[in-house]
């Protein structure tokens, strides 16, 4: 065994340039615009469902906050006009 010899691997001048264009595919997977290279077919429709669910969902909250708003409107009107109220009754005594 003392008389065999490994081979050394041949170093690879490309590496670091084959990291970084890796690292910078990667990046690319959260981008809309390069889903389609850089996700499969499978990947790429749940990401659709995905962004479709969040904007319906978003559609839906910011319905739920504009309802609110209006009943919390009429209930501030409802507070100003029971002061004003209160108010005018304080100067006829």
């Amino acid at each position: 065994m003392s008389g065999i010899r490994v081979e050394a691997v041949a170093h690879d001048a490309l590496a670091p340039v084959w990291r970084w264009l890796l690292r910078r595919i990667a990046a690319l997977r959260d981008r809309p615009r390069f889903e389609r290279w850089t996700l499969s077919p499978r990947e790429h429709a749940s990401a659709e469902r995905l962004r479709l669910l969040r904007h319906q969902k978003a559609i839906r909250r910011a319905m739920s906050r504009a309802e609110h708003d209006v009943a919390r409107q009429q209930r501030l009107q409802d507070a100003e006009r029971k002061t004003a109220a209160m108010q005018a009754s304080e100067r006829l005594r």
